[in-house]
């Protein structure tokens, strides 16, 4: 059989790049190293225990992925966990001091976040993580598309 194009690797944009050219037309064939697909975002079972890779949890800032799932046929809300809280744990104290992440999604837990926990992270350790958070919400309002292409590394980047 002839193929118009080989994908090695059947990571999330190994797959999305064979959905997007095969509802072009293009017959794809996918090269994958594993026993399963889905790399980051893969779940399998391993001598019957259901494996999950940990991508399943997702920050409530993403448009694209939960456009390509649609897309796909699979229900989002069965495969994503949503992230509106993160778990800090402090070096110093072993304790764990909870913040909100969604903004939009979450504003309450995210105030709630941010003026307690006061005895765990102090204010000036929390008022150092403003930028980042203003940055998200910022690129949240400003240029929502391009949300997927922008990584936590280069976000902080452009914070400095």
């Amino acid at each position: 059989m002839e193929y118009d194009v080989v994908i090695v690797g059947t990571g999330l944009a190994g797959l999305t790049t064979g959905l997007l050219l095969t509802e072009k037309g293009y017959r794809v064939l996918m090269i994958e190293a594993k026993p399963f697909v889905g790399g980051r975002t893969a779940s399998w079972d391993e001598e019957g225990m259901l494996v999950e890779s940990g991508f399943h949890r997702v920050i409530g800032y993403y448009k694209h992925l939960p456009s390509i799932l649609k897309k796909a046929g699979i229900n989002l809300n069965k495969i994503v966990a949503w992230e509106d809280v993160m778990d800090f744990r402090s070096p110093r104290k072993g304790e764990v001091t909870t913040f909100g992440m969604a903004p939009v999604h979450g504003p309450i837990k995210l105030l709630k976040g941010t003026l307690g926990n006061n005895d765990t992270i102090s204010y000036k350790d929390k008022w150092s993580l403003f930028p980042f958070y203003m940055k998200g919400l910022m690129d949240l309002l400003k240029k929502p598309d391009q949300l997927d292409r922008i990584s936590v590394e280069n976000t902080l980047k452009n914070v400095r």
